[in-house]
């Protein structure tokens, strides 16, 4: 888990750094939304739900109870975890992926109304291409280490995991792509290694999404004229690498599960979310073969990490 922290993290800080700097080309491209003598579009229904508890505080004690009961009643509390995590993944897959056609439509009439449509520039284009080039960018980097830079190792190692690419693109899903991801990395490091390693990872380890949401999400700010305090900033940051550990890998989820923060801690508007929505849904096959990219540097940098330190101990590995 560590291991996969420090990963999330590191994408996290270059995807801020990314972002700032994209910021800057879009300072001049700010998106002024019409707010005189006009109605807005508003649902026909509203439906709410009282706040019990904080989204912060319920997650914040959800990671430390679920580490806490994992040491205290283990067997109870994975029993628990699995019967929730059926539970949940049967809503995902079964109810939540079935309407969000319906989500998209409703965001982009949303977007209509709101006049974003048309007021968006240009050089969101650019800056949505420089997005994705850092981030494969930056996991064709993480294959070049892992492989000590040597460059038919590396490039092997890329090749190994293509298929499980074009299966993600294809899918928009890592816990889909996971047979083919698991048997590349197996290729790649070492099957006991791998066995490991990718079902632990999938869902919680998505570089694609740390890269677009960060970097997208200060790019809206700029555009929409939102200020961002450096503290406010640094929290979204803290519960955005927490949150991860709460994505189900399912098409649609990873902004989903954003929303709360980038509104509480980014102070986004309807509008803000709408567009950040819609720009995840349309983009998601790349990000999710970015996250499966990921996985597959992950893994063998993970191998690399175990012959270091346990193979001198145990002479040979499993």
């Amino acid at each position: 888990m560590f291991t996969i922290i420090i990963s999330n993290i590191t994408s996290v800080t270059i995807a801020s750094f990314i972002g700032i700097k994209a910021s800057a080309l879009l300072s001049n491209n700010n998106i002024i939304l019409p707010t005189v003598n006009r109605k807005i579009l508003e649902p026909l229904y509203q439906f709410h739900l009282p706040t019990i508890i904080n989204n912060s505080y319920a997650l914040i004690s959800g990671f430390f109870v679920s580490i806490i009961l994992s040491k205290i009643m283990k067997d109870k509390a994975t029993k628990i975890a699995n019967t929730l995590l059926y539970i949940s993944t049967f809503i995902l897959k079964k109810i939540f992926i079935t309407i969000i056609p319906i989500f998209i439509i409703g965001f982009i009439f949303k977007m209509h109304d709101d006049k974003i449509l048309i007021s968006l520039p240009l050089e969101y284009i650019a800056v949505l291409f420089l997005l994705f080039t850092c981030a494969y960018v930056y996991v064709i980097l993480l294959y070049i280490i892992s492989n000590n830079f040597i460059l038919h190792k590396t490039i092997l190692s890329i090749k190994n995991m293509i298929p499980a690419l074009i299966l993600a693109f294809s899918t928009m899903s890592s816990l889909i792509t996971m047979p083919v991801t698991l048997s590349a990395s197996q290729k790649n490091s070492n099957n006991y290694i791998a066995n490991i390693v990718i079902p632990s990872v999938t869902n919680i380890h998505l570089i694609g999404d740390c890269f677009f949401i960060i970097i997208l999400s200060l790019i809206i700010s700029s555009t929409f004229q939102q200020p961002i305090n450096s503290t406010e900033y640094l929290l979204f940051t803290i519960y955005f690498v927490i949150l991860k550990f709460a994505d189900a890998a399912v098409p649609g989820t990873g902004i989903v599960v954003m929303i709360p923060i980038l509104q509480q801690y980014l102070h986004f508007s309807p509008t803000m979310i709408s567009l950040m929505a819609i720009l995840y849904i349309i983009f998601e096959p790349i990000i999710t073969s970015i996250n499966v990219f990921g996985n597959g540097a992950f893994a063998i940098i993970f191998f690399q990490i175990y012959k270091c330190i346990f193979l001198r101990k145990k002479g040979n590995l499993p």
